[in-house]
């Protein structure tokens, strides 16, 4: 063998060597980037729950900041992130850009209905959008936000990520919006200009406006005021 070879040799054997020393990805090693920055493998994530409104594609009409509305669409609503999915007419999957305002999903026995727009307040902007349990002069909404923890069965690599929704009622009337937690007081405050109806008729029926039925009465019935 002539000694130009065995040098050719021992080089490529010498770069083998330290390829195999910098991208290495037995033992649990990180992989290095070219530059030499470390790439840590990602968590490997199972999710428990669900940050959609429902896990199937539904039927919905969606209609923009000019009232235009877009028929006959199947989308999957994010909640967390206010993300509207919808597949195109070629069944490719899309993600709607539109200034949408409000989102009515209709399912076999219910319609769902879902606007944003509204003031910011908990942390919840105007991109936020909420369920609407009553719709007029006075809106009783509702908030859907989400507790997570995570955890990690014993001898497992597996992290499960475990979410659960949490709701919020939230009214909005006369350009304000405030959260109802406390019975009569806040409710009254946010629908001044009725209060003295509406505390005759929040005593008449006994209503402790504690719960959404409560709300939902006294609501409808300060918009049959308004009208």
């Amino acid at each position: 063998m002539s000694s130009k070879f065995l040098l050719l040799a021992l080089v490529f054997s010498c770069l083998f060597a330290n390829a195999q020393s910098q991208v290495n990805i037995g033992g649990g090693q990180n992989l290095q980037a070219l530059n030499g920055a470390p790439l840590t493998p990602e968590k490997v994530m199972e999710l428990q729950g669900s940050y959609f409104f429902s896990d199937d594609f539904l039927p919905a009409t969606l209609v923009d900041a000019s009232g235009k509305e877009y028929k006959d669409k199947k989308i999957k609503f994010n909640l967390k992130s206010n993300i509207i999915y919808y597949t195109d007419w070629d069944g490719k999957l899309m993600q709607a850009t539109s200034d949408i305002r409000k989102l009515i999903i209709t399912e076999t026995d219910k319609t769902t209905v879902f606007e944003n727009f509204f003031p910011s307040i908990d942390g919840l902007d105007a991109g936020t959008y909420y369920k609407v349990l009553v719709t007029g002069s006075a809106k009783l909404l509702l908030s859907t936000q989400f507790s997570e923890a995570e955890y990690k069965e014993f001898n497992s690599a597996v992290t499960t990520k475990r979410v659960d929704k949490v709701y919020q009622l939230y009214g909005a009337a006369n350009g304000g919006i405030k959260k109802l937690t406390k019975g009569e007081a806040e409710l009254l405050d946010l629908l001044k200009d009725k209060s003295t109806e509406l505390t005759a008729f929040i005593k008449q029926n006994s209503l402790k406006c504690r719960k959404q039925s409560d709300y939902e009465t006294v609501f409808n019935y300060y918009n049959g005021l308004k009208k």
